[in-house]
């Protein structure tokens, strides 16, 4: 009786493959891989699952979305680390919310962060007020301490979470990555914070900082 070639090469691979598959558990677990392999591809090319559930205020929502929770969190990191430092902490303004949260909504809407027109802003969201010095930061990234801790280390930004004393003072501080950062107080009273969120879970946060006619200079 003559013996039939074992198959080599890619018949091999063929050839198993296709003695495997009908066997029924083969089947299943090629069902289970596939399933498996679809969710990571939903999960990759559609991120706003697995947002949605954890970053937004309310089911139902439309991107961007407003997360308030975080927004309190970066004010009170703001406001966590000007006591660590012996500073007075600053008040929380809800119509400096109200600008910020315009502006981050813009920003998380483009998908980029830019330089707001700060005076605009408060001027609009709190027209009774008369501002005498006003200053904003803004980031983006998947982490409200990561940008934080970010801010601490631009001195640009450092500097509006750091401004203390009387006004008019000058300070050489040293921030956390060890650089010098050398401004002149405009002391800041009160804070805004907002953060939006797009649909790949991105946070782009908004802190604006104001000091009105009739705080204190000192």
């Amino acid at each position: 009786m003559p013996r039939t070639k074992k198959p080599t090469g890619l018949k091999k691979v063929t050839h198993h493959y296709y003695r495997a598959r009908k066997n029924p558990l083969f089947k299943i677990i090629n069902l289970v891989i596939f399933a498996a392999v679809f969710a990571w591809l939903g999960h990759y090319f559609f991120p706003s699952h697995a947002a949605d559930l954890t970053s937004c205020d309310t089911t139902g929502h439309s991107w961007p979305c407003h997360n308030d929770s975080v927004a309190a969190n970066d004010r009170g990191l703001i406001n966590s680390w000007r006591s660590g430092k012996g500073f007075y902490t600053l008040d929380h303004a809800a119509c400096l919310d109200a600008a910020a949260s315009s502006w981050a909504h813009h920003e998380a809407s483009v998908g980029s962060i830019s330089e707001p027109n700060v005076g605009s802003l408060v001027d609009k969201y709190c027209p009774n007020h008369y501002w005498l010095a006003v200053g904003a930061n803004d980031g983006v990234g998947n982490s409200d301490s990561n940008i934080f801790n970010a801010f601490l280390i631009s001195c640009l930004h450092f500097r509006n979470i750091a401004d203390h004393g009387a006004k008019g003072n000058v300070y050489n501080m040293t921030m956390p990555n060890g650089s010098s950062c050398k401004f002149t107080s405009v002391h800041f009273v009160h804070v805004g914070t907002s953060v939006w969120i797009d649909k790949a879970g991105h946070r782009f946060v908004n802190e604006t900082f104001a000091r009105w006619q009739g705080d204190p200079t000192s």
